[in-house]
């Protein structure tokens, strides 16, 4: 498909059919331009193996000029595979170079910039913010959503976050 655009305003995914008259001069008045391979932002032609810039949800591929759609997850990826992601879709959150749904225990998802990134020690996990509590770290009680030092001798229930405070009893 061509259509007519000015060569210094030709929109992404396109690129300009330059015309000759029979003169052999450029002929710059109503340039036709063709679509690029998919994903391609820039190419100098139709060819798939043209590319020079890819959209984002795609990666470029220097040595063969192409560009391949990241996975689902991905919003930006360096290769089409599930662990080659620079950036996720929402609704999923980067765990070193792949895509997730599943916040592993310590960790929390942070939405804006959809990456997992670390509880602040005593959270043991939080949720919203890193210092944002749901659990705490031995010797640490929950008390709303902050880990306090644990006075009294007590036992954290483990995955419930619940303080139990033990006594013992003096046996007559």
């Amino acid at each position: 498909m061509s259509s007519c655009f000015d060569e210094t305003r030709i929109p992404d995914g396109y690129f300009p059919i330059k015309q000759f008259d029979s003169f052999d001069k450029l002929l710059t008045q109503n340039m036709t331009a063709g679509s690029c391979a998919e994903g391609c932002k820039k190419c100098q032609s139709a060819s798939a193996t043209n590319c020079t810039e890819c959209f984002t949800g795609y990666s470029y591929n220097i040595r063969t000029y192409t560009c391949v759609k990241c996975h689902p997850f991905c919003k930006t990826c360096t290769k089409s595979s599930v662990d080659s992601c620079q950036s996720c879709n929402n609704g999923y959150f980067l765990d070193g170079s792949t895509c997730t749904k599943k916040i592993k225990a310590g960790t929390w998802g942070d939405l804006k910039t959809n990456t997992l990134k670390p509880c602040k020690a005593p959270c043991a996990t939080c949720s919203g913010s890193e210092s944002h509590c749901t659990s705490c770290t031995a010797n640490f009680q929950l008390k709303g959503n902050q880990c306090v030092d644990c006075i009294e001798p007590c036992v954290i229930e483990p995955f419930t976050a619940k303080l139990r405070r033990t006594r013992t009893r003096e046996k007559n």
